[in-house]
């Protein structure tokens, strides 16, 4: 918030270029202005801001307006607008003067559920023909929406790319949780040795020396065998195990979480491997 720079098409943007600056326009994730004001009064404010000319003003308005499903509902005064028409008049009040790029900064807060279908909608048509960044914390959301993608954790960028191209390499990682008896080591020892596995990580351990282990490795139909095999071959049982795929609301949350949150996030896969093992001995007790 109170550093960095922005940069449009390789060139720093200032904050007294106004040229430069009509080519970016934002909607802001908490829209209001006078609530008797109506959506007309508004939109007419905003062409003559940017110094639209006043014959194509009204023309844009009166497309922006259609455009945004807001033809009828033009002389409704702000206060009498629900809040995802309130989201789509900040929408059309940013295609005024026909800027290049629209920068939303996470409009689609606490949208009904029509609401937010008929406004993704809109977005999806608007980036067929401008460049629309999106900030948001959903990643259901930049799913959706999106086709590039940039996580940003403590003012950096941590991942980015086509959403395409990441949706591959997540899919190219598969992930197992397993429980095993023995010297937890020596298990993540025996389990990184497998040529598939990139990564073995110790969730939890018991007293009774079972442990959780988390195993992130390259696709492969074997790959359960492979972990008995090797486990095997070292004394240590397999007690149990369950596959999972990473997606991106998975890799979001692990590269922004804190440390604190992560701490939090280990926890709970410990209680919930817990009540795993209390279910399945349970379940043996029955039998």
């Amino acid at each position: 918030a109170e550093g960095g720079e922005v940069l449009l098409d390789g060139e720093q943007v200032c904050r007294s270029a106004k040229e430069q600056r009509k080519r970016i326009r934002l909607v802001p994730s908490e829209f209001c202005i006078d609530a008797n004001t109506t959506a007309l009064e508004y939109m007419s404010f905003v062409g003559e801001a940017e110094g639209v000319e006043e014959e194509l003003r009204y023309r844009q308005i009166k497309e922006a307006l259609e455009l945004c499903g807001l033809g009828e509902r033009s002389d409704v005064r702000f206060c009498g607008l629900s809040r995802g028409e309130r989201c789509r008049l900040a929408i059309a009040a940013s295609l005024i003067g026909n800027p290049e790029y629209i920068v939303l900064d996470q409009p689609l807060r606490a949208l009904g559920e029509q609401s937010l279908r008929d406004i993704e909608e809109l977005l999806l048509m608007l980036g067929k023909h401008k460049s629309v960044v999106l900030f948001s914390d959903s990643a259901d959301e930049v799913e959706r929406l999106c086709s590039r993608v940039a996580i940003m954790c403590d003012g950096k960028i941590v991942l980015s790319g086509a959403l395409d191209e990441i949706k591959k390499k997540l899919a190219s990682t598969s992930q197992m949780s397993i429980t095993v008896r023995g010297d937890a080591q020596t298990a993540l020892d025996a389990i990184g040795q497998l040529e598939s596995v990139v990564r073995a990580e110790l969730i939890s351990s018991d007293i009774n020396n079972t442990h959780s282990i988390s195993v992130e490795y390259a696709p492969t139909q074997n790959m359960r065998q492979m972990l008995f095999d090797a486990l095997a071959a070292k004394n240590i049982p397999m007690l149990s195990f369950r596959e999972s795929v990473l997606t991106l609301r998975e890799v979001y949350a692990s590269l922004t979480a804190s440390d604190a949150e992560k701490a939090e996030q280990r926890a709970s896969r410990r209680d919930t491997a817990k009540c795993r093992r209390r279910r399945m001995q349970r379940g043996g007790e029955r039998k």
